[in-house]
């Protein structure tokens, strides 16, 4: 799924993982606010919850990856809907994990899969 921000392909996952009846696993990436004001992003587990800053902002508004969050979490939430699960969620995918060679081994791991993937 692909669209500019803001037209609703998270809800649209959101609302498919609510009605699924396979199991699935993966992770959803999702802000670090600070009141309103955008601070970063981070990456969550969705099975077990678990998250990791993925990227955050500097004084002048520059975004800088946190390769990290990517190696580590991405990847283990990836391996385990892959081993464990019926579908794989990646929500979502974009420039930031351009550095994480690892993670970005196991989104082409997933693909090739032949597993259910959003």
């Amino acid at each position: 799924m692909t669209g500019k921000n803001g037209v609703g392909k998270s809800t649209l996952c959101d609302k498919v993982l609510q009605n699924t009846k396979f199991s699935f696993g993966g992770f959803k990436t999702l802000p670090v606010l600070d009141g309103q004001k955008l601070k970063g992003f981070k990456i969550r587990d969705i099975e077990t919850g678990d998250e990791e800053e993925i990227a955050y902002f500097d004084d002048k508004f520059l975004i800088h990856p946190v390769v990290g969050g990517f190696e580590n979490l991405g990847v283990k939430s990836l391996k385990n809907a892959l081993e464990s699960k019926e579908l794989v969620v990646m929500d979502e995918l974009g420039f930031l994990e351009s550095e994480a060679e690892s993670f970005k081994n196991t989104v082409f791991e997933v693909l090739k899969s032949g597993k259910m993937v959003i």
